[in-house]
């Protein structure tokens, strides 16, 4: 016996994720990284003040578990990417044996900020983590936003 389908098809649509607000804390609606929601989060609290990585751990996945870390810190340099294709810079403070702690946007009116962002590019080239086109853009973008806020 065989069955007769209705001729309907069947598609397995996934909601896109979004950001809900759990008491006063922000997460992603699937508990999963989400390369543009990050972005837009980092790029709402990171401005002022760093951001811990298992701040960011808890936004993508809902707690700061070290494998939650882990995964953050695995998916840096694409959120790093992201922010530059908005014209934005992510600096981002490592501690020796640790890894990535803190992620920042880019302040040119903070001296740390300008410091830190010539010894991050020097070793990120160093290290190859950065292709030669995305240190250009990289510095394009800390010109354009020191000119823009001196004027």
């Amino acid at each position: 016996m065989q069955e007769v389908s209705s001729g309907k098809a069947i598609s397995n649509t996934r909601a896109k994720p979004t950001f809900l607000t759990i008491g006063s804390e922000r997460r992603i609606s699937t508990g999963q990284w989400n390369h543009s929601l990050m972005a837009d989060h980092v790029i709402l609290e990171g401005n002022e003040k760093p951001l811990p990585i298992g701040t960011l751990a808890k936004v993508a996945h809902g707690s700061g578990s070290p494998r939650n870390k882990k995964n953050v810190r695995r998916n840096l340099r694409r959120l790093r990417q992201e922010l530059m294709s908005r014209g934005y810079l992510l600096l981002i403070t490592y501690e020796h044996l640790k890894g990535a702690q803190f992620a920042k946007l880019y302040n040119p009116n903070s001296e740390e900020d300008r410091q830190t962002l010539d010894h991050t590019l020097g070793m990120m080239q160093k290290k190859g983590d950065l292709l030669h086109s995305e240190q250009m853009r990289a510095r394009q973008i800390a010109e354009a936003t020191n000119i823009t806020d001196a004027a």
